[in-house]
């Protein structure tokens, strides 16, 4: 099973990093398919698919195993994705937004084992976090679940509801501290974070590779930046998620660009390529084309033809195009008999 790559936003990032001394590898199959061993640190950032449920198992192995993760999350509200909806002129369809910003329901099953979970609520405001520059927590959530031992750490300027400000048309609630950013306790090494906007090179305003950097030094050694431990506080219980928790059934409409959806999550890794040319030897290369092509032409289909009403008589298009050209065709020809006429009366008179 191939995800599809699509251009991606995070070349500033990539570059960074390597800059600084990082190999990174993308990987562009399943969580399946790759040796954890071999590897130091898992970073995602903004996840839009589903998992198998085979990824899942094998992620928590990994990680219990030795394997760092590093998360990058982003906005995710149902309210919010059900307001941007709109009709589209060309294919006369409504249009629905897929996962808003990430797929965080899927986030919060790939983490559930763990006791981490994201919200639902869309924060929006400037980044402050020591150690680090300012940057922008442009459309993010907090975290609502973190286990015993972790540190949580907030922004140092209050964020603003962004999901509240856009619903009910306002200035958006109160300004609130909220934990966007966490590093899990001994033994596994996780470090999550609530929004991706920083790293997106679209934005080309600030970005905050120093915070990764710093989350990417957590996994090394599993202790958090002196600075960003000293400003975060560290949970002598469990924080449990008990409210704006986020759906855990992923929308319908996912179905028609989720490749994990449509095959299902529970299909064994033995029965999905790896590769396209796994697939080839495979022999079902013809049916995954077949897949796609139907997936494409469910995603964007043709506009309906132009309907006519019955007690009209519509002339066939042949015609109306036809006629210029026949009407310039008489013309020439009677241009042409008026000079042979002229031709001939000079000739008779000669």
């Amino acid at each position: 099973y191939q995800r599809r790559v699509h251009g991606t936003n995070y070349r500033d990032l990539f570059q960074h990093l390597v800059k600084n001394g990082y190999f990174l590898e993308v990987l562009t199959t399943d969580y399946t398919t790759f040796n954890a061993s071999l590897y130091g640190t898992l970073l995602i950032v903004d996840p839009e698919e589903e998992f198998f449920d085979s990824e899942v198992v094998k992620f928590e192995a990994d990680v219990r195993s030795g394997l760092a993760v590093v998360i990058f999350a982003d906005w995710y509200n149902v309210d919010l994705i059900k307001s941007v909806r709109f009709y589209d002129d060309l294919t006369h369809e409504w249009w629905n937004a897929v996962v808003g910003g990430a797929n965080v329901p899927a986030l919060n099953d790939l983490l559930a084992v763990f006791g981490i979970a994201f919200g639902s609520r869309v924060f929006r405001g400037d980044l402050l976090l020591p150690g680090a520059k300012p940057s922008v927590f442009g459309s993010g959530t907090s975290i609502i679940g973190f286990p015993k031992g972790g540190t949580l750490v907030a922004s140092g300027a209050p964020l603003k509801d962004e999901g509240e400000r856009l619903l009910k048309r306002n200035s958006g609630g109160a300004n609130e501290k909220v934990p966007i950013l966490g590093f899990a306790g001994a033994p596994v090494r996780i470090a999550v974070f609530g929004d991706s906007t920083c790293l997106d090179s679209k934005q080309r305003k600030s970005f905050c590779f120093d915070l990764l950097l710093d989350m990417l030094q957590y996994t090394r050694t599993g202790i958090p930046n002196k600075e960003l431990n000293t400003s975060g506080w560290q949970l002598a219980s469990p924080l449990l998620p008990t409210k704006d928790v986020p759906p855990t059934r992923p929308p319908q409409h996912l179905r028609l660009a989720s490749v994990v959806m449509r095959l299902g999550k529970a299909t064994p890794r033995n029965g999905l390529p790896a590769s396209p040319f796994h697939s080839f030897l495979a022999g079902d290369l013809r049916q995954k084309t077949a897949d796609e092509f139907a997936l494409h032409r469910t995603l964007h289909p043709k506009p309906p033809p132009r309907r006519t009403r019955p007690d009209s008589k519509a002339q066939p298009h042949s015609i109306m195009l036809y006629l210029p050209f026949c009407c310039t065709v008489a013309i020439l020809v009677y241009l042409l008999r008026g000079v042979r006429r002229r031709t001939r009366k000079r000739i008779e008179t000669v």
